[in-house]
């Protein structure tokens, strides 16, 4: 059984849908590794520059690379840790200081010296980093949504009374009302066409009825004109009959009356 088209449109918005969020999801986790990329080439870059400074300082020492690290813009919760060729920890400076989350470090090595500097950024700073433009591919799904929601109830406000408008010309001429003079403004050429060829269904329909009419009547006029010869015929039969009758009483009354008349004239005579 077909669906309504009001109901055929939700479930199609409702299918649309699923792509939009696997959109919207693609694009999250697009952004998000876009930011890990970036987070990361940062932190080998400030990485570079303060092996670049240690490099530069002669001779190094802890104090100026603190100073130096601390002038640097990085950002809150970063971690930077240098370390000698044994492992052993030269110089760990957080901003601030060190929190519960796990930094994500990115090494350079000092050239001049068997040093490693790393630098670790929070790992919630890329997802805060990919927020606006997540936020921003949430806005636009959204909006195209409503855009698309608000142009389905658009075409449904002008198709459904026009269909309504058919369907209920179609159920007066069901009924045997031919009186059916469709003026709504039709929202496609198509629709247009069809309430054309109804139109012109119904006025043949009104034109063979009529001339259904026109004959059964024509039928009943000489049906009656039938009748009333067979009632003249009938007339005639029975005029006839009596005719007959009375020449055969007139014939047998006048046997008698010319002996009666014979017999009174001789009776005169004698």
């Amino acid at each position: 059984m077909a669906r309504p088209l009001r109901e055929q449109f939700t479930i199609a918005t409702l299918i649309l849908l699923v792509p939009v969020g696997a959109v919207m999801t693609y694009a999250a986790g697009a952004a998000y590794q876009a930011q890990v990329q970036q987070v990361g080439t940062e932190a080998v870059n400030f990485a570079q520059t303060i092996a670049a400074h240690i490099d530069a300082t002669d001779p190094p020492g802890a104090v100026s690379a603190r100073q130096f690290i601390e002038a640097l813009p990085l950002p809150r919760g970063s971690v930077v840790l240098i370390a000698d060729s044994a492992g052993s920890t030269l110089l760990r400076v957080p901003f601030p200081p060190e929190s519960a989350i796990q930094p994500l470090f990115r090494p350079a090595q000092v050239r001049t010296r068997p040093w490693t500097v790393g630098v670790g950024f929070p790992a919630p700073l890329a997802w805060e980093r990919a927020g606006p433009n997540y936020r921003r591919t949430i806005e636009i799904s959204g909006l195209a949504t409503i855009i698309l929601l608000i142009m389905q109830a658009v075409f449904l406000r002008r198709w459904l009374p026009a269909l309504a408008s058919l369907e209920r010309s179609v159920a007066q001429v069901g009924a045997g009302d031919f009186r059916v003079l469709m003026s709504d403004k039709m929202p496609s050429r198509e629709l247009e066409h069809l309430r054309d060829a109804f139109h012109d269904m119904v006025e043949k329909l009104r034109t063979a009825r009529e001339a259904i009419d026109q004959q059964m009547e024509e039928e009943r006029r000489m049906r009656v004109e039938v009748e009333s010869l067979q009632q003249q015929v009938i007339r005639q039969e029975r005029l006839a009959a009596i005719g007959v009758l009375v020449s055969g009483i007139a014939h047998e009354l006048n046997n008698p009356l010319q002996t009666i008349s014979g017999f009174s004239e001789l009776l005169q005579h004698d």
